[in-house]
Order: structure tokens, then sequence, then C-alpha cells
């Protein structure tokens, strides 16, 4: 499992309900996500993960986190969820999340099951309440 603590907070981007937003981009074996503000009227999110390979049809496998934070520094202990994607290049999971948390991550826990060449993009859509 990924560190629990990383303070780094995105200053350019926040979930506020206005369109999905971009929060994990990755090739890395074990990356760690920004923490993402999330406005305080949002109460549900989706977050989608899409992993595409070196080509189509190669077959790709991630395992990924989806985190939650009071601070934007220390992982409340319970996880958001998992996403794990395992199929043919491109392919795609998703979780819905029915509560408000300050801050979220997306963190790559695949460690060396991940396959090679693999790239994973994680947005987070929200809605207003």
């Amino acid at each position: 499992m990924a560190s629990s603590l990383q303070t780094t907070i995105s200053s350019t981007a926040h979930i506020q309900g206005a369109g999905p937003v971009q929060v994990f981009d990755s090739t890395a074996f074990t990356a760690l996500g920004l923490w993402y503000p999330v406005n305080p009227r949002v109460r549900q999110m989706s977050v989608q993960a899409n992993l595409t390979g070196s080509s189509v049809g190669a077959v790709v496998q991630a395992s990924l986190e989806v985190q939650a934070s009071l601070d934007g520094a220390v992982r409340v202990n319970t996880l958001l969820g998992t996403i794990a994607v395992t199929g043919i290049s491109p392919s795609a999971d998703g979780l819905a999340v029915d509560a408000h948390w300050k801050y979220i991550r997306v963190v790559n826990s695949s460690g060396t099951t991940q396959s090679a060449n693999t790239s994973i993009s994680v947005s987070v859509d929200s809605w207003l309440h």
C-alpha cells in the first residue's frame, strides 16, 4: 500500500461540480496523486479510471485506491474505494462516492502487478447539492 502522508495539494484544480476534473495521470507503478480540494456543496462524485496499453488490444492491468482526507495531509483510514482494472486496451472502470470529503486523491497501488507500458488516467465528476 502507498504511503498515507503526502501534503501536496493541487493549486490549479478543484472538484466543484462544473464537469470532470483529471486527478491522476501516470505510467508509474506506485505513483501518489495530488490531494484535490472538494467544494463543500459536493455530495456525490464518480471516479472513472481509463487504462491504455502500448497498443490496441494489449492486456492492461492496474489497481488504484481512492483516498479521502479532512486536512489534505493525512488520509482517513477507510478507503473510499479500490478500482481494479484488468482487460484489453483500452479498458475502464470506476466507482461512485455518495458522501462529502474535504480532499480526495488517487494512488496507484499496483506495485508490480501493473501491466508494463500502461498509461492510467483518472477523472472525477461531481454534483452540487
